[in-house]
């Protein structure tokens, strides 16, 4: 369900115990409030620990829980459409 590759445990470990990580990308992010969560920690808490929305941390929960990628990939931006006019 959930790939390691690009997750820098470090980091996530310093998330969970509550410390400003600079850099943290949001896969980081992710794992740290799924670990959190399962702690018992509220939506509020886990955001501003993680530092980001309380939204964004009810995404990442249900995503985990519906076993879809954490942060999926973006897809190709459409074409300018001003652009096609000129």
């Amino acid at each position: 369900m959930l790939s390691t590759e690009d997750v820098d445990d470090v980091v996530v470990a310093r998330l969970v115990d509550g410390v400003p990580v600079v850099g943290a990308t949001p896969l980081e992010r992710a794992y740290a409030t799924l670990a959190l969560r399962r702690c018992g920690r509220s939506l509020n808490e886990i955001a501003r620990q993680v530092g980001t929305s309380q939204r964004q941390v009810s995404r990442w929960v249900a995503r985990a829980r519906d076993g879809v990628p954490l942060c999926p990939a973006r897809g190709p931006r459409p074409a300018d459409r001003c652009a096609a006019t000129r």
